[in-house]
């Protein structure tokens, strides 16, 4: 997407785009605004299994973790494939800091602490939501 910026252009209501083809038949990667809408989903997601629970009772699901971390690492990934003209737009991100915590979840995923999982669940998703609904909107 080299000069165009996401703009009023997005469209939300789609569902499964990812899957779509071109004319000829060939699957197309997602869009930016298919990447932003994975990103929300998946925020609305841990927001959905985290809901009313304490850190500890966190720390003690393997269920919920799993599920969360998963969920993550679609976000991060998602936000890597993101093009630099969206980002920019939220220099308050760390979107290397994402970078790396989704090399983690892929490739040191045993090593995974609940309780850094739990702080990005509360500190770090909000401000990312926030972001991703305000572009969503424009």
């Amino acid at each position: 997407m080299a000069a165009r910026h996401v703009s009023n252009r997005i469209d939300t209501s789609h569902q499964g785009t990812h899957g779509r083809r071109s004319d000829r038949g060939v699957l197309m990667p997602p869009t930016s605004e298919d990447r932003l809408k994975d990103i929300l989903d998946r925020v609305h997601l841990i927001e959905r299994v985290t809901s009313g629970m304490a850190p500890d009772q966190f720390a003690e699901d393997e269920v919920v973790r799993g599920a969360v971390e998963r969920f993550l690492a679609i976000i991060c990934e998602a936000s890597l494939r993101l093009p630099d003209n969206v980002k920019i737009l939220a220099p308050h991100i760390n979107w290397r800091r994402m970078n790396d915590f989704g090399n983690h979840l892929r490739h040191a995923y045993h090593l995974t602490d609940a309780n850094e999982v739990w702080q990005i669940v509360q500190n770090d998703l909000p401000p990312l939501k926030a972001f991703v609904e305000s572009v969503i909107r424009e």
